[in-house]
């Protein structure tokens, strides 16, 4: 996991803040509100967000340094473009699963206080 953070760069670590605060939200605010599921896909939304702007910056890293490379060198075109690429989209690999546990965070509980409602 922590690899996958340093492959995506500074994006992770904000999907990392949000993923955090989003799980605080959920069990504080949500549960206090009765509506743990909505605080939770509100959260799931930014982190996805986050992850998003991690990819956008990172493929223009990419872009910028394939520019700045001289015509007939191919070989490394297409290694930094792999590489680069690879470490844009881990970005919305870390998102992606950081908001399904809040998602999920927030199902169980909204599953929970449907029972007790009952």
């Amino acid at each position: 996991m922590f690899q996958l953070m340093h492959e995506s760069g500074y994006g992770a670590w904000l999907s990392l803040v949000l993923f955090l605060a989003g799980l605080a939200a959920t069990f504080t605010v949500g549960r206090r509100s009765g509506r743990p599921g909505s605080v939770a896909a509100a959260f799931a939304a930014a982190v996805l967000a986050s992850g998003q702007l991690g990819v956008g910056s990172g493929q223009r890293l990419v872009d910028r340094a394939v520019q700045g490379l001289p015509e007939g060198d191919l070989a490394t075109r297409v290694a930094i473009l792999s590489v680069g690429t690879r470490e844009a989209s881990a970005n919305l690999l870390f998102s992606g699963a950081c908001a399904m546990l809040v998602l999920a965070a927030g199902g169980a509980l909204a599953l929970g206080q449907s029972r007790r409602i009952q």
